[in-house]
């Protein structure tokens, strides 16, 4: 009788696993959207973001993922001097990949949103 029960809530995760990625194509975001991609990879975007949070200068942080690279678009705190983006770019670049290391992603670092100060 217990082995039944087993075998039942077996093939009853089997099942809802199986259907979670019935999602129209149009619908799919993502890794899920790239034909080319390998299936079930995916990027921690907010720990990616998160991570790069955590470096002063940063003021907000986004990603988008273009289908072939994950871009990370960083914006500086107001103040900051354009020649200190090369060390805020290390020092991001450090902290997600230790968030994320197995996701390569292109910096981009934008001045300060005066208007959002």
């Amino acid at each position: 009788m217990l082995r039944q029960i087993g075998w039942i809530i077996l093939c009853f995760g089997l099942l809802i696993t199986g259907c979670q990625r019935t999602a129209a194509p149009e619908k799919r975001t993502g890794l899920d959207n790239d034909s080319r991609s390998y299936s079930y990879v995916s990027y921690p975007e907010s720990k990616m973001v998160q991570a790069a949070k955590t470096v002063d200068a940063v003021y907000r942080a986004k990603m988008e993922y273009t289908g072939r690279n994950i871009i990370m678009d960083i914006y500086v705190k107001p103040g900051v001097k354009p020649r200190d983006y090369a060390v805020i770019e290390a020092q991001v670049r450090k902290k997600v990949t230790q968030a994320a290391p197995l996701n390569p992603f292109i910096l981009h670092i934008h001045p300060a949103e005066e208007s959002r100060t």
